[in-house]
């Protein structure tokens, strides 16, 4: 009951501070939709064939292949600009209010980036949902399979939002992490160019981020029908090494700041 209720505290702060904006609405819901229509715009412009993208023989899996890349990018996206908005609350001394309290810090970051992707990705886990019913068509097996997929990009989103919060938590500006982040993450990570045909400096620069392995996951899954056992295993693997690695850099925070009275790490 007290992890449901914190959880119900960190959703409604969430929603009612970041959600109902205009910032949100342009930034985290139009603009994605807009470069979403560009891209598929821009494939359309070149034969299927000369892409040699595997799995992909019309325009409708081109648009659907896109479609997965970019509602998983908008997932860890979202994530990344919620967690860089922690600084705000850094100012106001709420994180220091918190960490002083008894409460479990590791329970409190999965409430908190459980809260912060509900509320401000719940409109694309909804178009995310849609839109491969809508592909797929409805059946049981279909249904099945589209609700696996949104529990797998939703588990992604939330175990690499814990540990990007992690990292804001003890950095006193998290703005160089932020900009580590975002661009690279869309860049290097298969959301436009499967990594299966980009240069070899492009796929290791890939393979650092998870959105990698998430979004390779769900298109076997979703579109190619190619076996999904090595990408669960890669996913499955790189998400437990950064469930350490939060626990770890939130405990070592939590420990600095009880010696020093202070949890800015840098």
């Amino acid at each position: 009951m007290k992890n449901l209720s914190l959880f119900k505290t960190e959703l409604r702060r969430t929603f009612l501070n970041d959600s109902i904006n205009s910032f949100y609405l342009f930034s985290m819901i139009l603009w994605p939709i807009v470069s979403f229509i560009q891209l598929s715009y821009n494939y359309q412009l070149f034969p299927i064939e000369s892409l040699k993208i595997t799995g992909i023989h019309s325009q409708k899996e081109l648009l659907y292949f896109v479609f997965i890349g970019y509602c998983a990018l908008t997932f860890f996206q979202n994530i990344v600009q919620s967690a860089w908005r922690l600084g705000y609350e850094r100012q106001q001394g709420t994180l220091s209010q918190i960490f002083m309290t008894p409460v479990n810090k590791l329970k409190w970051l999965y409430s908190r980036t459980s809260a912060m992707l509900l509320g401000n990705a719940w409109f694309f886990l909804l178009l995310f949902i849609f839109g491969n019913l809508w592909y797929t068509g409805l059946s049981i097996k279909g249904l099945l399979t589209v609700l696996l997929s949104a529990v797998l990009i939703s588990t992604g989103g939330l175990i690499w939002g814990a540990f990007i919060v992690s990292f804001f938590v003890i950095l006193r500006d998290g703005t160089i992490l932020y900009v580590f982040l975002e661009g690279p993450q869309e860049a290097f990570s298969g959301v436009k160019v499967p990594l299966t045909i980009s240069p070899v400096i492009v796929r290791f620069i890939g393979s650092i981020f998870p959105l990698s392995y998430t979004i390779l996951l769900l298109r076997n899954l979703l579109i190619t029908g190619q076996s999904i056992i090595t990408e669960s295993m890669y996913f499955l693997g790189i998400n437990l090494f950064l469930v350490l690695v939060t626990t770890v850099t939130l405990k070592y925070g939590e420990l600095y700041m009880r010696k020093t009275g202070n949890f800015d790490l840098y």
